[in-house]
């Protein structure tokens, strides 16, 4: 009877049961804790991602609106003297001599703190040398890309504002084309955005001075009675040529 008795006893079942479902909910509980560190590590990753995307895509707007917008420009000056020498006899007008001189610099001063665009106007339309000739008519062609390396600071905003940076390059070839790419920098998942600009050249002459001063003076011939006027003009004359660069976007990828 009492071996009856323990065998259909039901005292302590309750425990069991109660650890067994303890444990099926610690083994959930595990897994969806595992399962939202994971998701919570993606999300951290989507968040940096799309920083990286916006801050890239600020500084592209910003790129485009300047460089659209920036009309960088460069002013050389030719002094060109001429001097003739003519003979008067008779009525009848004679050159004996006629030569020219040309001498080329720059209109003012650079900037003494030049932007991108700035050096570039300078580097196409200067160079480093002294102005010559083929630098008045031509500009320069240079022989390597110009090349200029910078960042972009951008501030997210929101409650917690965070400073990111983009990384530019612009590079422009001798016709000043420009490529320009930026980029979220760092070592892994970088995200990158280039943009082409077609450039266009404009010149502008202008003559801002010109002085003509004529000299004369009678002489005799050795062999004969013949008085004969010898003219001598020299004029100066000061032009001024404007380059304004301007950029349109043609492409980005």
């Amino acid at each position: 009877m009492r071996i009856s008795n323990k065998l259909n006893n039901n005292r302590g079942a309750s425990i069991s049961v109660a650890l067994l479902f303890f444990l099926v909910c610690a083994v959930i509980g595990s897994v969806v804790l595992t399962a939202g560190m994971a998701a919570a590590g993606r999300y951290s990753k989507l968040v940096e991602s799309d920083k990286r995307y916006y801050c890239v895509n600020s500084a592209v707007g910003l790129l485009t609106d300047i460089i659209e917008n920036e009309h960088p420009s460069v002013s050389l000056k030719c002094t060109s003297t001429t001097y003739t020498l003519t003979k008067i006899k008779d009525g009848v007008r004679t050159v004996l001599q006629n030569t020219e001189d040309k001498s080329f610099d720059i209109d003012g001063a650079l900037p003494s703190s030049p932007t991108v665009f700035d050096d570039l106007a300078k580097t196409l339309y200067v160079g480093s040398g002294s102005i010559t000739e083929s630098i008045w008519n031509n500009g320069v062609t240079p022989e390597t890309d110009f090349v200029k390396k910078f960042n972009i600071n951008v501030s997210s905003g929101g409650a917690e504002k965070t400073e990111l940076t983009a990384a530019v390059e612009l590079r422009a070839d001798k016709n000043g084309n420009l490529t320009v790419t930026v980029s979220s920098g760092g070592d892994s998942d970088v995200y990158s955005v280039v943009m082409t600009f077609q450039a266009d050249a404009n010149a502008v002459y202008n003559t801002t001075d010109r002085k003509t001063v004529t000299d004369t003076g009678v002489y005799y011939e050795s062999d004969e009675v013949t008085i004969y006027t010898l003219e001598e003009s020299t004029t100066t004359e000061t032009t001024q040529k404007t380059v304004t660069m301007s950029f349109k976007r043609t492409d980005v990828k």
